[in-house]
């Protein structure tokens, strides 16, 4: 028996999307509590955050941009562990984070 898969394309989806619900309940408040603190205290995730909800094209809501932070926390959790590496900005922003240019951003 053969099952027939509908084909999405990315972006081509027009409807609304939920999550699941599946996985890790605890895991998944962790993740959604540690988005809080972050973009309040983190400036690579306050601009990340900003960025997805001001954008021109495919704006975000809040709650979307919280969602899309606590998938990249966690990915980047697991990428800390895995590897041994320490957190990096310039990894985490895959090296568009803005450098400072004058010895007054450097020393802020």
């Amino acid at each position: 028996m053969i099952k027939f898969q509908p084909l999405f394309l990315s972006g081509a989806f027009v409807g609304r999307a939920r999550l699941s619900g599946a996985g890790r309940p605890h895991l998944r408040t962790a993740a959604w509590r540690a988005v809080w603190g972050a973009v309040k205290s983190n400036p690579v995730y306050a601009d990340r955050y900003r960025h997805l909800t001001t954008r021109e094209n495919n704006k975000l809501k809040p709650t979307q941009a919280q969602t899309v932070l606590a998938g990249a926390i966690l990915r980047q959790l697991h990428a800390v562990i895995t590897t041994g590496q320490a957190w990096d900005p310039d990894i985490a922003t895959h090296g568009t984070r803005r450098k400072p240019t004058t010895l007054a951003e450097v020393a802020a």
